[in-house]
């Protein structure tokens, strides 16, 4: 983003998923900030969820 490289679509699995959407959406740093803010919580990724939903 900060070389303003642009892109037409992506594609992934998962967290792919996940950090393509976060790099569609032209924000910095969006992807570092809702890690750090949602890794504690059980909910947000992990076994846990993958059991549980």
């Amino acid at each position: 983003m900060e070389n303003n490289i642009k892109i037409d679509g992506i594609l992934g699995v998962s967290a792919g998923a996940l950090f393509g959407m976060n790099y569609k959406s032209k924000q910095i740093g969006r992807v570092i900030r809702y890690n750090k803010k949602y890794a504690g919580n059980k909910n947000y990724m992990g076994l846990y969820s993958f059991i549980t939903t």
